[in-house]
């Protein structure tokens, strides 16, 4: 994902790369995006479903989503995919959880979300700087003992 920070917290989700495979069904992700503005939603309807987002994800705060979540298209699926937080699939009430939810195919799936933990390159080149150094320290003591 890419996102643009709204200030206090929030930020807005500008695109979405990647694929989605659930059972055998799925493929690639096309990011619908968002173009009301901030603080409303925007609605679409497929399949007799109205799916309604905002595109806002909190990374500061656990859930990171609101109720509105994000919505994207998936190959192999005939309606969109929302992921957004609630007590529901449907993304309703004030719960926690955040569901996969798209009606018209048949989900309505939990989902957790994890940070992919990429080292920073100043801490790398500290870690190896630190690596070199234990090892011409070693080599010193093994030139010292003979």
């Amino acid at each position: 994902m890419t996102a643009t920070n709204e200030g206090g917290g929030e930020y807005l989700v500008t695109g979405m790369t990647g694929s989605l495979l659930i059972g055998g069904t799925g493929g690639a992700i096309t990011f619908v995006p968002f173009t009301g503005t901030l603080g409303t939603t925007d609605s679409l309807t497929a399949g007799g479903v109205t799916y309604t987002y905002d595109d806002l994800v909190f990374p500061s705060s656990n859930p990171e989503l609101d109720g509105n979540g994000l919505l994207f298209d998936v190959a192999g699926f005939t309606d969109p995919v929302n992921v957004c937080v609630g007590a529901t699939a449907n993304c309703g009430g004030s719960s926690s959880q955040a569901w996969l939810a798209a009606d018209a195919n048949g989900l309505g799936d939990p989902v957790k979300f994890s940070a992919a933990v990429t080292p920073e390159p100043s801490a790398m080149g500290l870690l190896s700087l630190g690596l070199l150094g234990l090892m011409l320290a070693l080599r010193r003591e093994r030139l010292l003992a003979s």
